[in-house]
C-alpha cells in the first residue's frame, strides 16, 4: 500500500495591510510524451520552433535527463513516467517477456480478459489491452485517491504508452487500431466506446485516403541539422518527399491506409484532435478536482525506426507536433486558465542514429544477424540438454535465456551451474558486452549504488517472475536490423530524453543537473498541490 504525505499546501505571503491571497491552484496536469524524442531535437530546431514546444523551451528545461533502467522500449519508459518508479517495480520490464507459467511471450498491456469497445458495447470477438500488468498506482490512480472527482484520460498512437502512463483507475484510454484504423479502447474503462469517439471515427478514412505528406518548411531547414533526404540505410523503395497515403483496398479494407496513418504526421494530428475533444466532453480542469490529460505522439518513433533522428521525415513530425501542441495548449487556456494547469514534456526513450551516418563521424556503428545468436544459442540448448536434461531451456530471445525452474527443482540443480554453463558457451558471441545472471541480479542491492553502473541499470529492469535468467547487454552502436534503427539498449543514447515543465511552479531556465525521469511524477503532483507518495523512486524537482 502506498503512503501519501501530507499535501503541499499554499504558502500564504504576508504584505504591508495583510495577507495577500495565492493564486489558485492548478487544476488540470498534462503529460506529454514524444516517443523517441531525444533532447538535441529540441535544440537543434529551436529556431524553427513556435508553438507548445517553444512554449516549454521558454519555461524550465532539464538539460541532463535519463531513463535510469537498462531496457529502454516504449512500455517501461511510459510505466516509469506515469508511475515515478523503475520497471523492478512496476513490473513492466519490456513490451513483452516470456511467461514463467506457459513459456509464450506475453505482451506488456496483454490482457486475454480485455475485449475491444464498439459504439454498441463489447465487442466479444475481439481481445484488447489493459494495465492489468502494471504492479504499482500511476498518475490518475493518485488523482483519484485523492478526488474522486478527478478525470483521467489518456490518448496516444500505441496502446502501451496511454495505458502504462495514466494507471488503473483511469476514465478512458485510447489508441491506434493499426490493423483496420480509427482509435479504440478496452472493456476496462467502460461498457462501450464514447460516442463522440465513434463520430471522430466515421471520418478518418476520407480524410486520410491518399494524403499527400509534403514537408511543411522545405527548403528553409539549413542549419537544423537534419540530414539528406535519401541517406545510406533508409528502407527501400520510396525514400524521399512527398509521400502519399495509399487508398482503401478493395472491398474498403483500410489496413494498408490504418498503417500508414500511424507512419505519418496524421497520427499525432489525429490524437490532438482527440485530446481537444476529451477536453470538452469531460470539462476537464473546470471544477475543483484536478484532472489529468496524457498525449502520447507516436510519428516520431514510427519514422525514427526507418529514417533514423536526422531524417526529413522527423524534423518534420516535430515541427508538426509543435505546431499541433499549441493549438491544444490554446484550448487549455481558455478551458482552464493560462495559469492553472501544469504540464511535463519527455520521452519514452531515446534512439541511435542510423549505423552509416554513424560511421562517417568515425564511430563503430554495425548492422548485425541475429542468427550468430541464434545458432550458438540452438547449440547451447543441445548442450544443456545434454548436460541437464530435456526441457532445461525454456525459451529464448534476442534479449536473454529462460530456463525451467521446475525442471531445475526435480534435477536438483543449482542455478548458478546451469547459468555459468550457458554464459560459458555463449560469451564467444563478438557483439555481446555482457551477460547479466539471475543470480547476480538478484543478489543486487542499492546500497553498492555506483560501484557497477551497467549491473545498477540493468537490475532497475529486473523482475523476478517477468525477466530471462540470462540477460544480455549488447556493444554499444549495434543495430539488429537490415535498414533503419532502433533502441533498447542500456547505452546514454537510448537513455537521455527532454525534460521540460510549464505553469505554476516552474522555474525559468535551463538546468544541466541530472535526473531521472521517475521524477517527473512527484514534480507534477508537488506542482498541482496534490500529495506526493513516499514510497516511489523518483524526487520532486525545485
Amino acid at each position: 500500500m502506498v503512503t501519501l504525505m501530507a499535501p503541499l499546501l499554499p504558502t500564504l505571503c504576508l504584505a504591508l495591510g495583510g495577507v495577500q491571497e495565492t493564486p489558485d491552484p492548478p487544476r488540470l496536469i498534462v503529460l506529454i510524451s514524444v516517443d523517441q524524442m531525444i533532447p538535441e531535437h529540441l535544440r537543434r530546431l529551436e529556431p524553427w520552433i513556435e508553438g507548445g514546444f517553444r512554449r516549454f523551451l521558454d519555461a524550465e528545461v532539464w538539460e541532463n535527463a535519463h531513463h535510469e533502467h537498462a531496457i529502454s522500449d516504449t512500455a517501461p519508459g511510459h510505466a516509469t513516467l506515469g508511475t515515478g518508479v523503475h520497471p523492478s517495480r512496476h513490473g513492466v520490464i519490456a513490451n513483452s517477456w516470456l511467461s514463467p507459467n506457459t513459456g509464450r511471450i506475453a505482451y506488456c498491456v496483454g490482457d486475454p480478459g480485455a475485449r475491444a469497445l464498439g459504439p454498441e458495447g463489447v465487442l466479444e470477438n475481439i481481445g484488447s489491452s489493459s494495465p492489468t500488468n502494471l504492479l504499482v498506482p500511476a498518475l490518475g490512480d493518485y488523482l483519484k485517491a485523492a478526488n474522486a472527482d478527478s478525470v483521467t484520460v489518456a490518448i496516444a498512437g500505441k496502446d502501451r504508452a496511454a495505458i502504462l502512463s495514466s494507471g488503473k483507475d483511469v476514465d478512458l484510454a485510447l489508441w491506434w487500431n493499426r490493423p483496420i484504423g480509427g482509435f479504440i479502447s478496452s472493456s476496462w474503462y467502460g461498457e462501450r466506446l464514447p460516442e463522440w469517439v465513434a463520430q471522430w471515427n466515421e471520418g478518418w478514412i476520407p480524410r486520410s485516403a491518399e494524403h499527400l505528406w509534403e514537408e511543411l518548411l522545405e527548403g528553409e531547414l539549413e542549419g537544423s541539422g537534419t540530414d539528406a533526404d535519401d541517406r545510406p540505410g533508409e528502407p527501400p523503395g520510396r525514400k524521399t518527399f512527398p509521400h502519399r497515403a495509399p487508398r482503401p483496398g478493395a472491398g474498403g479494407d483500410t489496413a494498408a491506409l490504418g498503417r500508414w496513418v500511424f507512419s505519418s504526421p496524421l497520427i499525432d494530428l489525429y490524437t490532438l484532435e482527440l485530446a481537444g475533444q476529451a477536453l470538452e466532453r469531460y470539462s476537464m480542469g473546470r471544477d475543483e478536482s484536478v484532472d489529468y490529460l496524457f498525449v502520447g505522439l507516436s510519428a516520431c518513433d514510427t519514422l525514427g525506426h526507418a529514417y533514423g533522428p536526422y531524417s526529413h521525415e522527423v524534423t518534420d513530425v516535430l515541427l508538426r507536433a509543435d505546431r499541433g501542441l499549441e493549438t491544444l495548449f490554446r484550448q487549455i487556456d481558455e478551458q482552464v486558465g493560462r495559469d492553472r494547469w501544469v504540464a511535463a514534456l519527455s520521452s519514452d526513450h531515446g534512439i541511435l542514429e542510423l549505423p552509416e551516418a554513424l560511421r562517417r563521424k568515425g564511430l563503430p556503428a554495425q548492422r548485425h544477424s541475429l542468427a550468430t545468436s541464434g545458432a550458438a544459442v540452438a547449440t547451447m540448448g543441445k548442450s544443456l540438454a545434454e548436460s541437464f536434461g530435456e526441457g532445461i531451456l525454456l525459451g529464448a530471445g534476442w534479449r536473454g535465456l529462460r530456463f525451467s525452474h521446475e525442471r531445475m527443482r526435480v534435477g536438483e540443480l543449482e542455478s548458478e551451474e546451469v547459468e555459468d554453463f550457458a554464459v560459458d558457451m555463449l560469451s564467444e558471441i563478438d557483439f555481446i558486452q555482457r551477460i547479466f545472471t539471475r543470480t547476480e541480479l538478484e543478489g543486487w542491492s542499492s546500497s553498492g549504488l555506483g560501484e557497477d553502473p551497467l549491473l545498477d541499470l540493468m537490475a532497475r529492469s529486473y523482475h523476478p517472475e517477468r525477466s530471462w535468467d540470462l540477460v544480455f547487454a549488447f556493444k554499444p552502436w549495434k543495430v539488429f536490423q537490415a535498414h533503419g534503427t532502433s533502441h533498447g539498449s542500456p547505452w546514454p543514447y537510448d537513455r537521455k530524453v527532454p525534460l521540460a515543465f510549464l505553469g505554476p511552479g516552474h522555474q525559468r531556465g535551463k538546468s544541466h543537473t541530472r535526473v531521472a525521469t521517475t521524477d517527473v511524477l512527484p514534480t507534477l503532483l508537488s506542482r498541482a498541490g496534490l500529495p506526493v507518495p513516499s514510497d516511489i523512486d523518483g524526487k520532486i524537482l525545485p
